[in-house]
């Protein structure tokens, strides 16, 4: 189980961002319904054949699921806890330089929320994931926990992610704070 933060992007004219940020991302959401498929067993993984006991899919190595192949997380809120935006903010003055994690999660959206022209984007930390406007889930390829910022998987998401922003340049950013 982890926790990491995923910027979406809404239409700059959205008025109800919270409505907007769950349509574009219940398609990644674990309990997202999907039609029953086959897929491989996990009865297989530590032996080379499929196990004959095995409950799910009685040795075949196969099994039906309705899990969601698309799952992302389990849940998320909009919450920015460790203040990127007001650190990416292009006025100085609201940085904040210290990360503080809060477990009263607000019910006020509106610190998890911004512009893109009013962020400096050279100053925005990087998130796991990014989902654009029209729903589709980008995220860094690689070691992504890795704190070496300077490494090719980092240069190659950094490059994605501001070609992602540079797209759409009067979109809002939406800071969720996700689980899996």
């Amino acid at each position: 189980m982890s926790y990491y933060f995923t910027y979406v992007l809404v239409s700059g004219d959205t008025e109800d961002v919270r409505n907007r940020v769950h349509s574009l991302v219940a398609q990644y959401h674990n309990d997202f319904e999907v039609e029953q498929y086959e897929t491989e067993c996990d009865c297989d993984l530590l032996r080379e054949v499929p196990d004959p006991d095995c409950e799910m899919c009685g040795g075949t190595g196969k099994h039906l699921t309705t899990w969601n192949p698309m799952s992302k997380f389990d849940c998320y809120v909009i919450w920015d806890s460790t203040h990127v935006l007001r650190n990416a903010s292009k006025n100085p003055a609201d940085w904040k330089d210290e990360e503080v994690f809060d477990d009263d999660i607000p019910d006020d959206i509106s610190a998890a929320v911004a512009p893109l022209g009013r962020l400096d984007l050279e100053r925005l930390k990087l998130p796991f994931a990014i989902v654009d406007p029209l729903g589709n889930w980008h995220e860094m390829d690689g070691n992504w926990w890795s704190k070496n910022q300077d490494s090719d998987d980092w240069k190659e998401w950094r490059s994605i992610a501001h070609r992602l922003f540079a797209k759409w340049p009067n979109a809002t950013l939406v800071v969720l704070n996700c689980h899996s």
